[in-house]
């Protein structure tokens, strides 16, 4: 199905997107966690879209860049924004399909609730990918 599989909707919604690049020349991937609701949109479909932009970022990245950093935006982030099964998802993906695509996650306009769930979080990173 190819990108006929991505919901419009979601895509539309713009909670995340591709724009720049780092000091370094790695695209950036910008994502507003706010835009996410919890129950929305499938764990599949939230899936699909980042399989889309993780794959559009590496055919934009320029040598000798094989990998790109995330900017994720925490402004406004609610409880009703934390998706568990959707986080799961994502760190498989980033751990055991994707580990060499992440250089650097940087977290901005983070709060205390969000530190709360990174706690959770933290527990269930590989060593390599909570250092980036």
């Amino acid at each position: 199905q190819g990108d006929r599989a991505i919901n419009r909707k979601e895509l539309l919604k713009g909670k995340c997107y591709l724009f720049g690049e780092d000091r370094h020349g790695r695209p950036l991937t910008f994502i507003h966690l706010v835009e996410h609701l919890h129950g929305e949109f499938s764990v599949a479909e939230t899936t699909r879209l980042a399989i889309l932009l993780i794959e559009t970022t590496r055919l934009l990245m320029k040598r000798p860049h094989q990998c790109g950093t995330i900017v994720l935006d925490l402004k406004h982030f609610q409880r009703k924004n934390f998706d568990f099964p959707l986080v799961k998802v994502f760190l498989d993906f980033l751990e055991n399909h994707y580990p060499e695509a992440l250089a650097l996650l940087l977290v901005v306009n983070s709060s205390f609730l969000f530190q709360t769930f990174w706690t959770l979080i933290k527990q269930m990173l590989d060593p390599i990918t909570e250092k980036k």
